[in-house]
């Protein structure tokens, strides 16, 4: 994973990903590589509350307003 997204950065500026709430696992890996979540859609805040409910990590515990 650490070779690919080096690999990524070095061709692409910027890139997303998606994924289900449920796919924890997969949330909080991305998260450590760095990966923000995207709160322009319509209820992001809401949806990303409930994953950080799931997922103990410092971006969404900022998002959420929880240290």
């Amino acid at each position: 994973m650490t070779f690919a997204m080096n690999r990524l950065a070095q061709w692409h500026e910027l890139t997303y990903l998606r994924s289900q709430s449920k796919r924890t696992g997969a949330i909080k890996l991305y998260l450590d590589f760095g990966f923000l979540p995207d709160m322009d859609a319509d209820g992001a805040a809401e949806a990303w509350c409930e994953v950080a409910k799931h997922v103990k990590h410092p971006v969404l515990a900022s998002t959420c307003g929880r240290k």
